[in-house]
């Protein structure tokens, strides 16, 4: 009889343990979450979006001034500079692709 309590309890200790796995890696993952909120950093990631397996194009705001960052696996290279309204880039896309 003491063998099988003993059983259960270690059944349910580890099962306990099991189930707790997963909810410290979720709190771990909100308190980085929560952090990088808090952080006041000077740059901002505003907009990110990949365009292939290693390439993205990354909006970023630095001292009030949004650049359009290309990104690869070797280089970053500035692509354009707007000012933090963002109208700048509306109207570069309504003249790069407006039909006429």
């Amino acid at each position: 009889m003491a063998d099988t309590s003993s059983i259960w309890r270690l059944f349910f200790a580890l099962a306990f343990l099991i189930a707790l796995i997963p909810l410290v890696i979720w709190g771990l993952k909100r308190l980085q979450g929560l952090q990088h909120k808090l952080s006041k950093s000077e740059i901002q990631i505003l907009a990110s979006q990949s365009i292939g397996t290693k390439e993205k194009l990354i909006l970023v705001e630095v001292q009030g001034k949004r650049m359009l960052l290309g990104a690869t696996a070797n280089s970053i290279t500035c692509l354009s500079e707007f000012d933090s309204t963002g109208n700048q880039f509306a109207e570069m896309m309504n003249d790069q692709f407006c039909c006429e």
